[in-house]
């Protein structure tokens, strides 16, 4: 248990830091087919696009790109018949447009940013300073395990000493 809480730990704050740069993404435009379906309560939180340009596709605002979206403003900002400019993870989005097989269903692809002509709701900046601000989670999981192995350690020189005394005590009455 402990070592998965280090390795954890380990592994979140090793983890490579997102930048603008190193994100390889696509850009799409489009007119807005519907109404933006949110979904911003319970377990899946989500806001979901469809674009009249792109059937098939659905465009998927969740995780930190969500936390960092103004998604308040959405019914302010963004209407059916929109135009809207999307940034989507290109590998997702390629292996998407190039599928030949026929898919049951449409297929998700990631956003990273997304604005309309009035008004930005996600900019990449904002999307790569929410997804680097879990590195604390890192320092939980690693202070975690460092407090299970001193605990450990502390209980088993606890339980040396006292078998050592223990031994001691009874070979004098002897």
């Amino acid at each position: 248990m402990t070592i998965v809480f280090i390795s954890g730990g380990i592994s979140i704050l090793f983890s490579p830091t997102v930048t603008p740069d190193n994100i390889e993404v696509t850009s799409v435009a489009g007119t807005l087919a519907e109404h933006p379906a949110a979904n911003t309560y319970g377990r899946s939180q989500y806001i979901r696009l469809r674009l009249k340009e792109y059937p098939d596709c659905v465009f998927s605002i969740e995780g930190d790109a969500l936390e960092a979206t103004k998604w308040g403003t959405i019914d302010e900002c963004v209407g059916v018949g929109d135009s809207v400019f999307l940034n989507v993870d290109s590998e997702d989005f390629d292996a998407g447009q190039s599928s030949d097989e026929s898919t049951d269903g449409p297929s998700f692809h990631a956003v990273y940013s997304f604005r309309t002509k009035a008004c930005t709701l996600l900019k990449l900046d904002d999307y790569c300073r929410e997804a680097n601000s879990n590195q604390w989670l890192g320092w939980g999981f690693l202070l975690f395990g460092a407090a299970l192995v001193w605990g450990i350690v502390a209980g088993i020189v606890r339980w040396l000493r006292k078998r050592s005394t223990g031994t001691n005590a009874n070979a004098v009455d002897k």
